[in-house]
């Protein structure tokens, strides 16, 4: 009698934990439609934070940076940069950081077959402007490069959120 009652609490116990197995693949699932569908809110609304928390430099070196202190903010056409920087510069003052709050000049978004969005963008002030290359995968990853007359090249790589 006692076999067969720990044989059913076993029974009812392993078919419960194989249903809470399907309901998390689902929930995965939906997870990543919502990713999906707020990348797309994001990119079409022109109201993107990109956090960015890998530096690579021109030289093949990886740097992880903090994310709360690295970010690109574009609202529409207002833009706030703050990037860490490391490589040569070519003025006569060296450049630690790209830090600016300006205007987005001019910004093209193309579409990719799998979902993925490549975003040119030219930033700045009145007196500088950078050239931003975004690739942004569907899943919110971002890759950048930032070119400038007046620093080296320069890509970082990050997460993508909404405002």
């Amino acid at each position: 009698m006692r076999n067969t009652i720990y044989t059913l609490f076993a029974i009812i116990f392993i078919s419960a934990s194989c249903s809470v197995i399907r309901d998390m693949k689902s929930s995965r699932a939906e997870r990543e439609l919502m990713t999906q569908e707020n990348v797309k809110k994001a990119i079409e609304s022109q109201q993107i934070l990109v956090k960015v928390n890998r530096l690579h430099t021109g030289r093949g070196r990886i740097m992880d940076i903090n994310p709360t202190d690295n970010f690109i903010i574009i609202d529409r056409n207002l833009t706030r940069v703050s990037l860490a920087y490391m490589g040569r510069s070519f003025t006569t003052r060296p450049i630690a950081a790209i830090n600016f709050t300006g205007q987005v000049y001019s910004s093209v978004v193309d579409t990719k077959r799998d979902g993925s969005y490549d975003i040119v963008l030219e930033l700045g002030q009145e007196n500088e402007k950078f050239k931003v290359n975004m690739i942004v995968s569907k899943g919110g990853y971002v890759s950048l490069t930032i070119t400038n007359p007046r620093i080296d090249f320069v890509r970082y790589s990050g997460n993508l959120g909404t405002l």
